[in-house]
Formats: structure tokens, C-alpha cells, sequence
């Protein structure tokens, strides 16, 4: 995307505008506020980077023209999404822009999809691999398996779930005490027990829990560059790597 582009698109949106002007006025609270999460690059309003977000971000006006056009490019373009599913094609977006709604705004127009709907497909972050077509792993790592074991009788740690996870390939496995199963548990667990001692896998099977299909559980792979496959739904032995372990 042109930088002349950006400016065009910009410069034609009101609250973009005044929070650009803003950043050339004395300090005061607005300003002081803004500074905070926004920063301008060459005259284009980005985001401020973060920890989290190490990259400046362009601010785009939500729901516009430009952004529906962007949203199809990165979801039907090979070379850069290839129709992925809704999360991965978020994803994508989010490493280079920022608007209100994107989530949403790119759901409504996933789900308006003619080819997909054509060909009546799944999105691919949405794929369930068929059983018994995982591909055999030549290292360990290559492929790990979760589970969720419970609800059990309540510790004195107050847990009652255990997060279970196998290695394919080294038939490794370990498992963690979970007070609930809410993703934000499922992933702390996952972070603190496994990638922080291994590094993230290259790929991970589940079952479809809600904990391992939110947004935010798909965000978490993506941001690790894990391929996340699903078991299909009522395979019980689909993921049964892990839940022999149970």
C-alpha cells in the first residue's frame, strides 16, 4: 500500500485528522492521552508500538471502502491468504493496520465469501484434518497433542481440570493442574508448562473444546506460529494420542 495512498485515506476521515493536528499542538491532556497509544510517522497516524506489538500499526476509518477492499486482497490474494478463515485473515490485517471492528468487519465479508461458499468449504483456521491423516513427525515436537481431563474432585489448590499434552514423537507427555478450563488458564498453562521449557510445537492437536476454538486460543497460535488442527467432533480416537493418557 502507497504511503500517497494512506495519506489520501486518512486525510478524508475527520477523527483521523484531528488526532493528527493534535500531535502538533503544545502538550495537553488530549494530546497527553493520545500520545499514549498513537504515535505520526511522516504525517500518517499509526499506532504506538508495544511489547505486545512491536511494530507501528496504519490507523484505517472502519468499515470504509478501502478497508472491505483489504480485507478480500489478504483473504482471496495467493500470495497472501490463500481464503484463509476469518482468525488467520484477522491476524494478517492486524500485522500491518489498525481500525475499530476489524474483527467483525472481516467475519461479514469472510461470510459473503462466493468461492467458499461455492465450494462449500470451511474456512481453513476452521479445517478438521480427517482421522487418521496427521502426517507422521520426524522430530520431536513436530506434532503435540492436548486434552482436557475433568471436571474431577476439587483439590486443596482448588483444581479441578488437568491439561494433559503428548509429544507424537517422543510419546513425552506431562500434566497440568487447571482451577478452570477458560482459555486464558488453558493458554498460561500451555505458555508456562510447555513452550517456555520447549518452544512452541510446529503443529498441536485438540479436541474442539470452546477453551481451544475461541479467537483468542487461534490468536495464541498464530502468534506462535503453531499450525492448529482440530479432531473432528464425536472421533474420540482422533486425538487419541492424549487421551489414552486418561
Amino acid at each position: 500500500v502507497k504511503h500517497t495512498n494512506i495519506l489520501s485515506i486518512q486525510t478524508k476521515n475527520k477523527w483521523i485528522t484531528e488526532t493528527i493536528k493534535e500531535f502538533d499542538k503544545p502538550m495537553g491532556e488530549r494530546k497527553k492521552s493520545l500520545t499514549t497509544r498513537y504515535t505520526v510517522i511522516k504525517g500518517i497516524l499509526f499506532t504506538k508500538p508495544t511489547l505486545k506489538s512491536p511494530n507501528p500499526k496504519v490507523v484505517l476509518p472502519h468499515n470504509s471502502e478501502f478497508t472491505k477492499t483489504l480485507i478480500k486482497v489478504f483473504h482471496e490474494d495467493p500470495k497472501v491468504g490463500a481464503h484463509l478463515g476469518i482468525f488467520k485473515t484477522v491476524a494478517a490485517l492486524k500485522r500491518r493496520f489498525y481500525w475499530t471492528n476489524m474483527n467483525k468487519e472481516v467475519e461479514t465479508i469472510l461470510k459473503s465469501c462466493a468461492l467458499c461458499a461455492s465450494r462449500k468449504i470451511m474456512p481453513k483456521d476452521k479445517y478438521v484434518q480427517p482421522l487418521g491423516m496427521y502426517l507422521t513427525p520426524v522430530k520431536p515436537f513436530d506434532r503435540v497433542h492436548a486434552d482436557i481431563l475433568g471436571p474431577l474432585p476439587l483439590t486443596k489448590n482448588d483444581n479441578r481440570y488437568v491439561l494433559t499434552i503428548q509429544d507424537s514423537f517422543t510419546k513425552w507427555a506431562t500434566a497440568i493442574p487447571l482451577p478452570n478450563i477458560t482459555t486464558v488458564t488453558t493458554v498460561k498453562a500451555f505458555l508456562s508448562h510447555f513452550i517456555y521449557v520447549f518452544g512452541p510445537p510446529k503443529h498441536l492437536v485438540t479436541d474442539n473444546g470452546s477453551n481451544f476454538t475461541s479467537e483468542a486460543f487461534e490468536t495464541f497460535c498464530e502468534a506462535f506460529g503453531i499450525g492448529h488442527m482440530k479432531s473432528p467432533p464425536y472421533e474420540k480416537n482422533s486425538n487419541g494420542q492424549v487421551e489414552r493418557l486418561h
